[in-house]
């Protein structure tokens, strides 16, 4: 049994303490009704009581002396009463019973929000996620808030289908499973039906924190993660990019070409690929490459040396080939590796109009298709992963890519076995 605390926003100039409790293996938190500047926060001593660290933060010692005396007397409390329930049931552990108890006996819920519905909690959780700053320093994207507001209105269609609100503690395992079901009825896979599932998820842990009753199964982590199905992706082979680079062609499928020639050997993102005139070309001892600020870690720079295929595009064209908008990108791309006769049958999802319900909606259909039919804008890092590894270190693609973890650049790998049957001969070789 352990109790501790900790800080429910230490990237604010105030922040809420929170308790958590440890119980025969289970977890939860509390409100304590208390707050300090995280600056004067240290978890061994809690509020800091120097005379020259209160005077920056404008907190007496009488203050921080309270602060510590009254975090004292919750851990005692919590500890007591967590004890007692534990040796009186025989040891077992009901933690919504014992948080319940503890914050009605303490009385530490004055500051507690209770979120009757989860839609409540995910709009809370994109309030907070407005104001918080990443790892990297930086707000959150537009495209992560998105994410999150895709979530609350698939909940907010998933309740008018059944026609009540989803509480907070109804969130358990047996209602994720249902939720699952029913968004693979309408249509959804159930991997993306998963990812709302994250969503709401992280938006009641955070909301548990804040002293909001959520159902032990999403703290304990019961609610299992559906992975997507895993096959080969289509990606474009070395070979394959000297073809590209020998057919004679004009217009816009000139420029596709040359745009898709130039991601599958710098590995950039379809944003930066859209904004080539935005990319610098910096020239060493031993040749140019191109330096694009990284997204993952705020101040540094991801740099590729160029190929001479993407040389000779740039001679040809005086610089960079003029971009196009990323929908023309991928309809022109899979019309270009068609006439390149990219035409191997491969397993994939391709985006169809379908009607669901008496309306008609995009939604992607898995199938046997043409390679060719296969062929986007993110085929172009899955390309550059797949025909580099192997080849120079698996730390060295990653840098390039952006991946954090070589599990997340595995993702992007996907050779053909023969590709890698060659590899390990030319290994063996050399042994």
């Amino acid at each position: 049994m352990r109790v501790s605390f900790d800080l429910t926003n230490p990237d604010r100039a105030k922040s809420s303490i929170r308790m958590r409790l440890s119980v025969n293996g289970h977890r939860t938190t509390l409100p304590t009704g208390l707050n300090a500047p995280p600056l004067l926060w240290a978890s061994s001593q809690r509020v800091k009581t120097g005379l020259s660290v209160l005077a920056k933060h404008d907190m007496t010692s009488a203050q921080a002396k309270a602060i510590n005396e009254r975090l004292d007397a919750l851990h005692s409390q919590a500890m007591a009463m967590a004890t007692a329930m534990v040796q009186e049931s025989d040891g077992y552990v009901d933690l919504s019973e014992i948080k319940r108890k503890i914050i009605n006996a303490t009385g530490s819920n004055h500051e507690r929000k209770e979120h009757k519905h989860v839609v409540d909690a995910i709009d809370d959780y994109i309030e907070h996620l407005k104001k918080r700053k990443g790892r990297n320093g930086k707000a959150t994207s537009e495209t992560t808030l998105k994410v999150y507001k895709n979530a609350r209105n698939a909940f907010r269609a998933y309740e008018n289908k059944h026609g009540k609100p989803v509480q907070t503690m109804e969130v358990n395992a047996e209602f994720h499973r249902k939720f699952i079901d029913t968004m693979e009825a309408a249509g959804y896979k159930p991997s993306y039906a998963s990812k709302i599932m994250d969503c709401a998820k992280a938006s009641l842990r955070w909301a548990d924190s804040q002293g909001c009753p959520v159902h032990r199964d999403v703290i304990e982590g019961k609610l299992s993660k559906i992975q997507p199905e895993r096959w080969r992706r289509a990606t474009i082979s070395v070979d394959e990019l000297k073809g590209l680079m020998a057919m004679d062609l004009k217009g816009r499928l000139e420029k596709t070409r040359d745009l898709l020639v130039i991601g599958c050997w710098t590995a950039l993102r379809v944003s930066d690929l859209m904004k080539l005139g935005d990319v610098k070309v910096h020239k060493d001892e031993e040749g140019e490459f191109i330096q694009v600020e990284s997204t993952k870690i705020a101040g540094t720079f991801i740099e590729v040396p160029l190929h001479e295929h993407v040389q000779q595009i740039r001679q040809r064209w005086g610089g960079w080939p003029p971009a196009i908008s990323d929908q023309k990108f991928n309809q022109y791309a899979k019309e270009l590796c068609k006439l390149a006769d990219m035409t191997e049958a491969m397993r994939g999802e391709v985006a169809k109009m379908i009607k669901r319900n008496g309306k008609l909606t995009k939604r992607n259909i898995g199938g046997i298709y043409a390679k060719w039919e296969l062929i986007s804008s993110h085929t172009c890092r899955r390309s550059f992963a797949t025909n580099f590894y192997g080849i120079i270190p698996t730390g060295d693609i990653m840098h390039v890519t952006g991946h954090a973890s070589e599990r997340q650049l595995m993702d992007y790998i996907h050779a053909k076995p023969i590709d890698t049957r060659r590899r390990v001969r030319a290994a063996m070789a050399q042994m």
